[in-house]
This record gives C-alpha cells, structure tokens and sequence, in this order.
C-alpha cells in the first residue's frame, strides 16, 4: 500500500520538485503554508504518514504548525520531517527541540529524501505498533498493564517511601455523560489525561488511564501534595469552559513495601480514594492500614452473611410507626440484627 505524505511549502518550485522525487513512491498531498497543512491534518491526520514542513512561511510558519501538531492527540504522532537551507543550523535546532523528528537541507539530494522519508516511516510504523499494545485508545496515556510494568521498573530501583502510587477519579462522571453525551465525556477525559500528563511527565512519574473515569500515576513522593501538582490537577478541573468544572476524589499510598505487587499498591492508593468518596469536607486522603483493618472487617462480616442466614443467626425486629396525628399504628420498619 501506497503511504501518503503531506507536503508544506509556500514556495511553489520547492513543492515541485518534492513531488517529482517522491511521486513514484508516495500518494501526495500539498499545502501552501501552515494553516492550510493543520487543515488537512485535522482532517486527514489518519491516513497521513509523514509530513514535509518548510519553516519560513506566511500565515502559519513550520515552528507554529510542530507545536500544534505535538500538542493535538490527534496529530502528535505523524513524523515531521523540516526542510531547510543548507546554512540555517539555528532553526533545525528549534524545529527538533519543537518536536520535529528529521530534517533535509537545500538542495534536495533525491536519494537522501527518499531514504530518510522511508526510515522515518519505518520507525513510526514500528513505534505505533508498541503503542497500539501500551496505550489507552481514548487518552493516549499507558494502559492498566502497560502501567504496572512500567511502574515495576521504576521502583524497584528506588528506596522504600521514595515514590507515591496515587488514583483519581471524576465525581459524578455519569451526569456528564447523562447531560452532555458520550463524546463530550470523552472529550472531558482527553482534556484532563493531557493536562494531566503535561504535569506528571516534569515530576518524572507516569500517568495511567485505568478505566472509566479512574487514573493512576506513579511519581516522586517529593511532589506529593505539592503545589506544582496541584495546579495542574485544578486547571484539569477546571476543564476548558465548555462545560462546568469538576472535582476528583484522589487516594495515595506511599511506596514502603517493595514487596508488593503494583496491582496491591494501586488498590491501597483506591483504598484511600474510596475513604473520601462521600464525603464533602475532604476530597484527599492517603493510606494508612486502618483502611485495610477496615475493608478486611467488612469483607469478613459480608462473606460469613450467606452461612449465618442458613443457620438463623438473624433476628428480625420491628419498630412501630404511627400517624402523630390520630396515634394508630399504621406500619413498622424491620430491623435485622
């Protein structure tokens, strides 16, 4: 199958003789200068393969349309090869620092646009592969196994009580859906995973889409409660005005036990997060093992219910109602003891 390039000059002759070393190999598409190309891209960013990009053009130059195009899910992954004079080292450095992956000098050496054109190909193609088995489809973040086994790296070089596992999740995220629709729910989960990401990507963490509305992250305890987090956490609240802000309640679990799985530090840090979710006056809580004396003492009244029923260690009692106003007994509200 053919793949398909987008090529972005202003300069006419430029955009000619691109098309003439690639034509044979390649489906094209030409743009005129930034704007037009992010256009396309938004439209097309599916079937687009690589992008050609001219620096220095009207409207919309080449540095403006890599920074949209790594910015937008949608676009982040398409390789962006720069086009340059032969003399301008300054704006390759820019370009690559922007997120470019390649770049190619004038003139145009046919051989070496074709070859750099393919490898870059290859290797996007390869690196989507990885993806594809890594990433969340909806967010772009790491996926529940993807996270556990990066997470298990990560820590297992570290000490104990250096690195923090923490969950989120959305309050009354189904009245977003119920109000707003699917999609929007969707948008609202890409907005906060971007924001998100944006923030525990400078801590050296890594963030987790782990289903619904639940995240998880793992970072440097240094940064636990700290206020760099925090602003980005509320501008992800915050969403972008389409719609109300929201809240998270958030749990955390302070790594001091290597020995456990990271499956076991995420459902400590869920412990945590399940200890605030009703509550108004708190919507932050970290671990500690009273939580888990608790949800253990739960879990053992719920599991022996089933064989003290058969053996009828219940007791029914009932408490009479009356109307206040003529005194009759008009009902009563059982009580199993």
């Amino acid at each position: 199958m053919r793949r398909t390039l987008l090529i972005v000059d202003d300069v006419r002759t430029n955009l000619l003789i691109l098309k003439e070393i690639l034509k044979k190999d390649y489906r094209l598409i030409e743009a005129e200068n930034g704007k037009e190309a992010m256009t396309i891209l938004r439209k097309s960013n599916e079937e687009i393969s690589a992008v050609l990009l001219d620096i220095f053009m009207p409207v919309k130059n080449g540095f403006e349309v890599i920074s949209e195009m790594r910015a937008d899910h949608k676009t982040a992954y398409i390789p962006i090869i720069v086009t340059t004079a032969a003399s301008d080292n300054d704006s390759e450095v820019k370009a690559l620092r922007l997120g470019a992956n390649d770049y190619i000098t004038k003139p145009y050496d046919p051989t070496i646009i074709l070859q750099r054109v393919r490898n870059m190909i290859h290797m996007s193609e390869s690196s989507a592969a990885v993806n594809a088995y890594q990433r969340d489809r909806l967010t772009g973040l790491y996926n529940r196994n993807a996270f556990i086994e990066k997470t298990s790296a990560i820590i297992q070089k570290k000490e104990p009580g250096s690195y923090v596992m923490g969950c989120f999740d959305i309050d009354n995220f189904k009245v977003i859906n119920d109000l707003y629709g699917t999609e929007k729910g969707d948008d609202v989960l890409r907005y906060i995973a971007q924001i998100c990401q944006a923030g525990f990507q400078q801590t050296e963490g890594i963030l987790c889409h782990m289903d619904a509305d639940r995240f998880a992250a793992c970072y440097p305890k240094e940064y636990m409660g700290s206020a760099f987090l925090t602003e980005f956490i509320e501008k992800a609240a915050a969403l972008d005005g389409s719609i109300p802000p929201v809240s998270f309640r958030i749990g955390r679990y302070v790594i001091d036990d290597l020995s456990l799985s990271v499956s076991a530090m995420y459902d400590r840090a869920s412990l945590a997060r399940m200890s605030v979710k009703d509550r108004y006056d708190k919507h932050i809580a970290v671990f500690d093992e009273s939580m888990r004396d608790t949800l253990l003492s739960e879990q053992k009244i719920i599991s022996e219910m089933s064989s003290a029923l058969k053996s009828g260690q219940f007791e029914v009692w009932f408490q009479p109602q009356y109307n206040h106003l003529s005194e009759e007994l008009i009902g009563a509200e059982a009580l199993v003891r």
